[in-house]
């Protein structure tokens, strides 16, 4: 213990500072020169191409995201003018709309060997009612996805005729 009381300050001072440094160093630059050669394996990897072609991770999560968009567009082709009957009968009466028009059982584009069907659904209300019920129909599942959609104004002269009211066309896309 006697011999560390008489080390000079100065040379105390050299070994604590030269201490910290190497202290600084492997904090500070080991991480550096650790992702450097991590780059460079990786950029020759890159380079020779034996990893950028194939890259089952990406196929996986991209075939998952595929498979979610698909299951929202499938329906049950066979009892599908049903669900979607029940469905936007129920969401048109909680919104205060009247469906005026729906699609026959299986239109001429979903017969044979198509995939994809468009079904046009036709109501009937004021602006408001008719947003309301389209947020809720693009909530709704197993009537398919929302294609697009059009809101038709009655004539000036239909309208004075008869109370005619705002038109809102649905068209539903479904895969077989």
């Amino acid at each position: 213990m006697k011999r560390l009381t008489h080390i000079p300050k100065s040379y105390a001072l050299a070994g604590a500072a030269l201490l910290l440094w190497l202290l600084a160093a492997r904090v500070a630059f080991y991480p550096a020169w650790q992702a450097y050669r991590l780059h460079t394996r990786l950029d020759s990897q890159l380079q020779s191409g034996s990893t950028s072609g194939y890259q089952p991770a990406l196929l996986k999560r991209k075939n998952e995201n595929l498979k979610a968009v698909l299951a929202l567009y499938k329906v049950d082709s066979s009892a599908y003018r049903n669900i979607m009957l029940t469905t936007l009968s129920a969401l048109a009466e909680k919104a205060g709309v009247a469906v005026t028009e729906l699609p026959d059982n299986l239109p001429e584009q979903a017969q044979g060997t198509a995939k994809y069907a468009i079904h046009k659904v036709g109501l009937e209300g004021d602006f408001a009612a008719l947003t309301r019920f389209y947020h809720a129909a693009e909530a709704a599942p197993n009537i398919g996805r929302i294609r697009s959609a059009r809101y038709v104004m009655p004539d000036r002269r239909q309208a004075l005729e008869r109370a005619s009211k705002l038109k809102l066309y649905l068209f539903l896309e479904t895969v077989n």
